[in-house]
């Protein structure tokens, strides 16, 4: 009996000691979750972010061992140089303090705004900058930091001077915002050198090319707004757009810094039609020359302020979009004039809540275009109505892409689940198109040369390519298992992805 008894007590032990111990909430506090991990370009020093649940984060930096080098807490955003001697990042306030002045009300201008630190890898020097808005650091050349100045927050003198009030009132100073732009330092991180140009509204550098380009609102409020081009190399500035009241977007260099697209809208008028245009400039030129604006395309379709801008990497091409004109507003109605109703049936495309939901992209949809950057500079349309959707191959070099609409499959994907597109290629040089493939759910992509079209069939579970002139498809993988075997929703399997 006795024996017994010490048996069951023993099993009974080893069953206790044997549970898991179940997790809660006090231990998700203490998980450390490493994110974000990075490698310097020369693979000798390592960075990333230890995260804990809702507290603060804290950035870590190591050298190629695994030796502990710098960490330092609420730092965000990390990178390194392209030369791999600094490590730059944003310092936050902390989140206990900023969810207390939430409580408070504080308003948005006044709460903390980030520090930009900037850690030396070979000394171990950290340099901080206060109210820094944003940075960015060349991707393929180094020994230089832009970075933007929040507005400084200036308490209101209370105190009325009254000879100052009786006298004439001067004009009010130029202000630091969103609409102004923001003061922009450039700071050469060997010597510590710092450049400070006013208001600027945009900013980038060049990929490889060691070009900044920015685009400003105007010294102050009797200067013309401007587009200022800077070659590191050879020390020059160049002002190579020139307007009163224009509004800048889309800045982009080509990977080299020889090429520079931007879209300018000059109108300082409130009219509602936007009218945009395309400039372009090249080193070497004194000012950008106009590409393309409302009347150039003969459609009535205008550059878009949206739509990315970019150049094809041999630059040989401009590729950017064309918006269409917006529905005009009737402004002599008054408010009680104005119908205010939405009417929404059971049988539309797309759901009452998604229309609402992507309300602001269809306002600025625009097309992708390309601009030939030859002597002749030529204009091909590429998307349009039918085929609004595009797909560029070998980073823009290729002389076909590939165009997709989902638009009459829409309606039966709300109980299918499927994404089905009809797809076409259209010729870069001429603009012409060509259907290839219908009723296709899954990825497709053209390949590099834009002889095939491949992808994966979801309804098919198979991979296929479809020679695009000799209109030959083909199953790559019929009858094999190409696909989550794992997969168990009521939808049809998806691949395990392609290289």
């Amino acid at each position: 009996m006795k024996t017994a008894l010490s048996a069951l007590l023993l099993l009974v032990t080893l069953s206790l000691t044997a549970q898991k111990k179940v997790l809660d909430h006090h231990d998700f506090e203490k998980w450390n979750t490493i994110k974000k991990p990075t490698i310097s370009p020369k693979g000798t020093h390592v960075m990333y972010s230890l995260e804990q649940g809702e507290k603060d984060q804290f950035l870590h930096i190591k050298d190629a061992a695994g030796k502990a080098l710098f960490s330092y807490d609420r730092a965000k955003n990390g990178a390194f140089t392209y030369d791999s001697n600094f490590a730059v990042f944003s310092i936050g306030a902390w989140k206990d303090s900023i969810l207390a002045m939430k409580r408070r009300k504080v308003k948005k201008k006044d709460m903390p705004k980030d520090t930009l630190g900037i850690y030396t890898l070979t000394t171990g020097q950290l340099q901080k900058i206060a109210n820094v808005k944003s940075y960015k650091i060349p991707e393929k050349w180094a020994g230089y930091i832009a970075y933007q100045l929040e507005a400084e927050s200036v308490k209101k003198d209370t105190v009325k001077d009254t000879a100052t009030s009786k006298s004439k009132k001067k004009k009010k100073a130029k202000k630091v915002g969103k609409k102004n732009g923001y003061h922009l330092v450039v700071q050469d991180l060997t010597t510590g050198q710092k450049d400070t140009f006013k208001f600027v509204t945009a900013y980038r550098f060049a990929k490889k090319g060691k070009h900044l380009v920015w685009a400003t609102s105007g010294e102050d409020n009797e200067s013309n707004a401007a587009v200022y081009a800077l070659n590191f190399d050879k020390a020059k500035l160049t002002k190579v757009h020139e307007a009163k009241k224009a509004i800048y977007s889309q800045l982009n260099f080509s990977e080299s810094g020889n090429h520079l697209g931007f879209v300018v809208d000059a109108d300082s008028t409130k009219v509602q039609l936007r009218p945009r245009e395309l400039f372009h400039w090249e080193q070497g030129m004194e000012k950008a020359e106009k590409l393309v604006d409302a009347t150039t395309t003969g459609n009535d379709l205008r550059p878009s302020a949206t739509a990315e801008l970019h150049f094809s990497k041999d630059e040989t091409k401009l590729y950017f979009g064309l918006a269409k004109p917006p529905v005009l507003k009737d402004t002599l109605l008054t408010s009680e004039e104005i119908v205010n109703v939405e009417v929404w049936t059971y049988d539309e495309p797309r759901l009452y809540t998604v229309q609402e939901l992507q309300l602001k992209n269809d306002t600025v949809q625009a097309y992708t275009s390309v601009i030939h950057l030859g002597k002749k500079k030529t204009l091909t349309q590429l998307a349009d109505a039918t085929y609004p959707d595009s797909y560029l191959t070998d980073k823009g070099n290729a002389n076909m892409a590939l165009l997709s609409n989902p638009t009459p499959y829409a309606l039966e994907s709300q109980w299918t689940g499927e994404r089905a597109r009809d797809y076409a290629v259209v010729d870069v040089t001429n603009g012409n198109h060509k259907k290839v493939l219908t009723k296709v759910a899954g990825r497709v992509r053209l390949s590099p040369k834009g002889t095939y079209v491949f992808g994966y069939n979801n309804a098919e579970s198979t991979w296929f390519t479809h020679h695009i002139e000799k209109e030959q498809y083909k199953d790559l993988t019929k009858g094999q298992v190409f696909y989550d075997e794992l997969h168990d929703s009521p939808s049809f399997p998806s691949p395990y992805g392609f290289a």
